[in-house]
């Protein structure tokens, strides 16, 4: 039983080399049928036949696609950024805020010092923010698709807040806060809206792109569109 089982390994051996010598005679069989693909472009493409202008319409229409597909993606990204950013100022504003109601209820310096490190965060983040949105409304531009996104958090209430602190005048930071919380969860449905509008068009674009590919393919291979 070991011979024999000896002798059919020798033997699968053996099949193997002549089947590794028969696909290194083959050559390199992707680059051939690439040459012989390209060849058969450049012939339709040069022809006087119905099926050169089909092809070279198909191909601009691609290229067309391509590019759309691209500036789609970039507004994608863009966008995404922008919803990373606002999920960052809210963290900031949700420690304002809890820092802010302690303030209400006691008389502390410190409570102060804490609200409003997180309000000062939020104030940078936003101005970030601002940038990001000035970005996505330039991608959406690109693509058709025209927004006035801006986000701000105005300054004072400090001095009043540190020298004059009291229940009214912490209830009042309180409230400005909320107030920004909630221009920050409009501007979060605005970009939301504009990115599942890139996001639909952008599936529709890349199945758009893959019909027109393989349309050009089928007039290549066998000279329909079909």
């Amino acid at each position: 039983q070991y011979q024999a089982a000896l002798n059919t390994l020798q033997d699968l051996h053996r099949q193997r080399e002549r089947i590794s010598d028969s696909i290194s005679q083959l050559g390199d069989l992707q680059r051939k049928y690439q040459q012989l693909y390209d060849a058969e472009r450049q012939r339709i493409l040069q022809s006087s036949s119905p099926n050169s202008q089909r092809l070279r319409d198909v191909e601009e229409d691609g290229r067309q696609l391509r590019s759309l597909e691209q500036e789609l993606i970039e507004a994608q990204d863009a966008g995404d950024a922008v919803m990373d950013q606002i999920n960052r100022i809210r963290k900031s504003l949700s420690s304002a805020s809890t820092w802010g109601t302690v303030d209400l209820f006691t008389d502390g310096f410190f409570a102060d010092m804490a609200k409003y490190s997180h309000m000062d965060d939020a104030q940078a983040e936003m101005q970030e923010l601002n940038r990001l949105l000035r970005r996505f409304s330039k991608e959406l531009q690109d693509v058709d698709t025209h927004s006035h996104l801006s986000a701000d958090i105005g300054s004072g209430m400090r001095f009043a807040d540190f020298f004059l602190d009291g229940f009214f005048t912490d209830a009042m930071a309180l409230s400005r806060i909320d107030r920004v919380k909630n221009q920050l969860e409009d501007i979060a449905s605005q970009v939301q809206r504009h990115l599942d509008t890139v996001s639909r068009r952008l599936s529709s674009v890349t199945v758009t792109l893959q019909q027109k590919s393989q349309e050009a393919q089928n007039l290549i291979l066998h000279g329909n569109a079909t």
